[in-house]
């Protein structure tokens, strides 16, 4: 690893704690949306059931229970499966984000380690206006190109090149691996019909799975591809303030509100 001077590393340290609290604030945001959806199920689930109080006395404009009682069973199921698709792929691609982000801070902070003719053509040799836009294009195309290896992939790369020390057990590469395919299934097929050719020529269909929930989502798995997320991102996070930079981590990666979602 190339050495570096304290203020280098200083500022190099500030900027990657920026890129750290970005996907901590994406975790706080997630967190908050399941706390609303999951107070909406419960309220609907109170408000529908037969125990529920007669709200026959209130006149003049529909009330906000009004409005939920109204809700369908229906609406009520496309919810809960929608919110779990969403809060799925959005913990995934905040993870997505963050390898990302790491991998063009340390190219950008150690240039010597992109490779020699990262994808720059000559047509970019010509239209950059200074050797740090020649840089950025070198960087951006390499980042892009590691973006396409699954998570684990990503993450082994960091460590084996960049003498990365992330500390991410098996059981936890296992978890990325499996949500991850995971998310592209939900994401990419959200179909439920099959089809295959018949001996005459003939295209038949087929339910490959249930129609309404093609890709169904428990809440377990959204916490489990979070937790796995979370412990990624905190182990990456301290090997590169440890092992590249070399500098104390900043604070707010152990306090108490970076806990409640680490």
């Amino acid at each position: 690893m190339v050495r570096m001077g304290e203020e280098r590393q200083k500022q190099l340290a500030a900027v990657y704690a920026e890129i750290v609290a970005s996907y901590i604030s994406g975790i706080i945001r997630i967190n908050c949306a399941r706390i609303v959806q999951n107070s909406t199920v419960a309220a609907l689930v109170a408000l529908n059931s037969p125990s529920a109080g007669d709200a026959s006395h209130r006149s003049g404009g529909e009330s906000p229970i009004d409005v939920l009682r109204a809700v369908s069973l229906e609406e009520f199921d496309a919810y809960r499966y929608v919110g779990g698709f969403g809060h799925l792929v959005y913990s995934m691609s905040l993870l997505d984000t963050f390898l990302t982000d790491t991998t063009r801070f340390i190219l950008m902070a150690f240039p010597s380690s992109i490779g020699k003719a990262q994808g720059v053509t000559v047509e970019d040799i010509i239209s950059a206006k200074s050797t740090s836009d020649l840089l950025a294009m070198a960087v951006e195309k390499k980042a892009r190109e590691l973006s396409y290896k699954s998570f684990v992939d990503r993450l082994e790369h960091l460590e084996k090149n960049y003498s990365l020390r992330a500390g991410i057990d098996q059981a936890t590469r296992e978890q990325l691996e499996h949500y991850s395919h995971m998310r592209n299934v939900m994401v990419h097929d959200q179909g439920h019909l099959d089809f295959r050719l018949a001996a005459d020529g003939a295209v038949e269909l087929s339910h490959k799975t249930c129609p309404v929930h093609p890709t169904p989502v428990k809440s377990e798995d959204i916490q489990r591809a979070l937790e796995a997320c979370k412990a990624t991102v905190a182990g990456a996070a301290a090997a590169v303030f440890r092992d590249m930079l070399r500098v104390e981590a900043p604070t707010f990666l152990a306090t108490t509100r970076w806990g409640q979602f680490a």
